[in-house]
This record gives structure tokens, C-alpha cells and sequence, in this order.
């Protein structure tokens, strides 16, 4: 998505950073400009273009400052991102915003076996646009999202890894039309890991979550038992993958209601130095899907209020050379939708479902190793049936240019 170009400038900068930066180069500060053309910004379909909107096509420039941290201290490791940036558009400047992102996370140890993690995040920026859901709105809507986490393991280099965790998530958005949306969701977990051997783990868990819309009155209550295990049979291979048996119920909006099974699954196989291949597979129900796919990944982005999504993604990066790679992604998601829609005559539950794809392709060229460039390419496309979702095609170019002072 176009408003999404500056923080997947930030995380592309971020991902470069390892352990022996960190070392050399605890704290970093930079900037980075980026420039995304996308052809159907409000993601209409084909001969829409409200009164509203100016222009189907718009050309989004991103400035951004950027900062970030490494710190060891004894046992300690303390790591920190931000980012602030201005968003202008070209054609629909009513549009125009200013986003921002920032992540903490301490990794702790102490003294008999006992260590954990303490994270909190805050992220804001446009939301993409579904002209299909919240009644067709296509304002500009700032979506707000916080999160703070800990996580505490006994054991760790044992065999028997006892572990437990809470985390806290704030949703909120600027636009009246999804006041509706926005949530509040705590969630405790508790769980056994048991490595039989160093290429094998296995796992247990119970989960619990309760959240509420404040806008709305209504509440949820979530429960779910995991079956974790992780398989690392060589340096080039790595499987993670996740089984729950669960239940979600609402106490008014009871016909997003779910029990069944959902789950995860990560596999990443690199064959040589040079080439990595990644496949996701999920499914969820909506609202956590961006959240608790992985655990070992804290992702913040849109929230989706589908009833359950299934995905697939596959990503594959070639580097071909010191200074150049390449990369390819294809994912596929496909949503289960309820809603409710309100008139004169009362109010009544609507169903619908849609299918969408979306491929990438990248080019990546670090010329010195305080400057990155790159540009990618990418083609979204969607299907749908029923009331909640409208198809559509997209088409994106964008590129950017990102600096970086040890």
C-alpha cells in the first residue's frame, strides 16, 4: 500500500541491523526518502470513482527521519527503532499526514535460569482503504495502534522451558465512521517447552483473551489451547509451526462466533549463502491475525475484522552480489466476512467473503554501507462475494533512497 511505503523503508533499514553493528555502532540516526505511484489508491473497483475523490491514481512522497539503538549492558540487551514521517500526496491531498513508529523491546536475564522480554510499541499512520466496510468511507482515518508485552521463561538452556506471558493492545481510529472498530484486548498466556533433542522442540500452551469495543458496549472472550513445535534440522533449514484448538464469543455481536481449530505455519530454507526461501501459512480468526501469527515477530499493522482468514505467503531473496539482491513475494488471502448493517427498518447480519492477491518484486542496492537504495514492484489484486467486500485491481511502483550515521 502507498501509506505503508515509509514504515517498509524502516524495516527493510532495521533488518540489516545484527548483533556486530550493534557492537560497533550502538546507536544510529538517518533519513530516507521514498516515492510510490499507485494506480487505484482507494482500492475501487473498475469505473468507480466517487464525487469524493479527486483522483483514482496518486503519487505519494515520504520523508522520514529515522533513529535506532543496540545496548548490552551484563546480561542485558536493550534495542529501540523510531521513525517519523510526512506524507504528501499529489492529487488527493486531503490526505496529507504525518505518521510514526516506534518500538522498545529489553531482553533480560538473571540468575538461575530465569529470563524473559519486555516490549512496548506505538504505531500511527493512514489505514488502507476498503471502500466496501464502515459504510464506504474514504476520508482520511488515521489508525492508532499500542502495545506493550512481557514474557518471562524459567529454564531456557534446560530441557523443560517454563514460560508465561501478557500483552496489552489499544486500537483506535480518527475517522466517526470506524469509531466502532476501535478495541481494547488483553491477553495471558502460560506455557511448557520441552526439547527432546538440538534439532527438535515441542510445546504447550494455554491462552486467554478479553477485549472490548468502548464505542459499542460489546465484549469478547477468547480462549485457546497451543501445540507449538520447532524443527531446526541444519543451518539451512527451519520449521515453526503452531495448532490451536480455541473458541472466540462475543456478547452481542454473537454471529462472529468461532470454535475450531487455527494455526500456523514458517518455514524458511536457505540452500546456499546467497538464496532464501520463506513460506507463512496461517489461519485466524480476523482481528489477531496481524498480531499472534508468529511469536517471535511482534507485527504491527491494519487490523482485519473478518470472522476467520486463511493465508499463504512466499517470499524469496537472492543476493547477487555484496552490494545487490533481489527479492520476490506472493501472498494469497482468503477471508470469511460478517457484518451488520443498520437502516430505517433495524439492523441485520450480512455475510460475504473475498479472495486477494498480492506480488512483489524488489531491487535492493547498497552502494556504501551508510546509504541503501531500492525500488519495488508490486500488482494487488481482489475478488469478493456477498456484502462486506468489493474486487478491485491495483498496480504500484515505488522507490526509495535511505541514509544512515553510525
Amino acid at each position: 500500500m502507498l501509506h505503508r511505503a515509509a514504515a517498509a523503508a524502516v524495516a527493510c533499514l532495521f533488518a540489516g541491523l545484527g548483533p556486530a553493528q550493534a557492537q560497533d555502532h550502538p546507536f544510529q540516526v538517518g533519513a530516507s526518502l521514498s516515492i510510490n505511484h499507485d494506480s487505484n489508491l482507494f482500492r475501487l473497483p473498475d469505473g468507480a470513482t466517487p464525487a469524493s475523490v479527486r483522483s483514482r491514481a496518486d503519487t505519494l512522497t515520504s520523508g522520514s527521519l529515522l533513529a535506532g539503538a543496540d545496548l548490552h549492558f551484563g546480561r542485558q540487551r536493550l534495542r529501540g527503532q523510531a521513525n517519523v514521517s510526512e506524507n504528501r500526496f499529489s492529487n488527493n491531498d486531503q490526505l496529507n499526514n504525518r505518521s510514526h513508529g516506534a518500538k522498545l523491546m529489553l531482553d533480560w536475564e538473571t540468575i538461575g535460569r530465569l529470563s524473559g522480554r519486555l516490549g512496548a510499541s506505538s504505531n500511527r499512520s493512514l489505514r488502507k482503504f476498503d471502500p466496501a466496510e464502515a459504510g464506504g468511507g474514504l476520508e482520511r482515518n488515521i489508525e492508532t495502534v499500542e502495545q506493550a508485552e512481557a514474557l518471562a521463561r524459567l529454564g531456557g538452556v534446560t530441557r523443560l522451558t517454563f514460560e508465561g506471558g501478557v500483552t496489552g493492545r489499544r486500537v483506535d481510529y480518527s475517522s466517526p465512521r470506524y469509531r466502532a472498530r476501535a478495541y481494547r484486548q488483553d491477553t495471558g498466556s502460560l506455557g511448557l517447552r520441552w526439547r527432546p533433542g538440538g534439532a527438535t522442540t515441542l510445546g504447550i500452551g494455554l491462552r486467554r483473551t478479553d477485549g472490548r469495543y468502548p464505542n459499542t458496549g460489546d465484549r469478547f472472550d477468547r480462549e485457546d489451547i497451543d501445540l507449538f513445535v520447532t524443527w531446526v534440522p541444519s543451518g539451512l533449514t527451519i520449521l515453526d509451526a503452531r495448532l490451536s484448538r480455541g473458541r472466540i464469543a462475543y456478547e452481542r455481536f454473537t454471529e462472529r462466533n468461532f470454535t475450531g481449530f487455527n494455526g500456523a505455519l514458517k518455514a524458511i530454507w536457505a540452500p546456499t549463502g546467497k538464496l532464501k526461501f520463506t513460506l507463512r501459512a496461517a489461519r485466524d480468526t480476523g482481528q489477531d491475525s496481524n498480531f499472534i501469527t508468529f511469536a517471535d515477530e511482534l507485527v504491527i499493522g491494519t487490523s482485519d475484522f473478518s470472522r476467520t482468514t486463511n493465508s499463504l505467503r512466499f517470499d524469496a531473496a537472492y543476493a547477487l552480489s555484496a552490494k545487490i539482491s533481489v527479492s520476490a513475494g506472493l501472498v494469497h488471502l482468503r477471508r470469511s466476512l460478517v457484518g451488520r448493517r443498520d437502516d430505517v427498518f433495524g439492523s441485520d447480519v450480512t455475510h460475504g467473503s473475498d479472495r486477494t492477491t498480492l506480488a512483489t518484486l524488489g531491487l535492493r542496492w547498497a552502494p556504501w554501507r551508510s546509504v541503501l537504495l531500492g525500488c519495488d514492484l508490486n500488482h494487488d489484486q481482489r475478488s469478493a462475494a456477498g456484502i462486506g467486500s468489493s474486487p478491485y485491481k491495483a498496480d504500484g511502483l515505488g522507490c526509495f533512497g535511505q541514509w544512515m550515521l553510525p
